[in-house]
């Protein structure tokens, strides 16, 4: 995925169907800068990672086909993946 299409992700609205369930805080990217999904700060205030084959990106909003693709082990993705937002992707 190219950069400005991740960057354009970031705060944009994420639903379920018809209901919107939070918004994407980041984007994860693997090392060679390919889109490994999205992180998702939902309004109950959990955060959660999406896998980029799970995204469907509709402009303005980002659709999951279901919630089952919610994965809330979002420090494994820290860990391994780069955020888009992060200083040291620069570098």
């Amino acid at each position: 995925m190219l950069e400005n299409q991740a960057t354009d992700l970031r705060g944009r609205p994420v639903a379920v169907g018809d209901v919107t369930i939070g918004r994407v805080g980041d984007v994860v990217l693997g090392e060679d800068g390919a889109m490994v999904g999205v992180m998702l700060a939902a309004i109950s205030g959990r955060e959660y990672f999406v896998h980029h084959t799970a995204v469907e990106s509709t402009d303005p909003v980002v659709r999951i086909g279901s919630a089952l693709h919610l994965i809330d082990d979002v420090e494994y993705y820290r860990r391994h993946g780069v955020m888009l937002s992060s200083p040291a992707r620069l570098s």
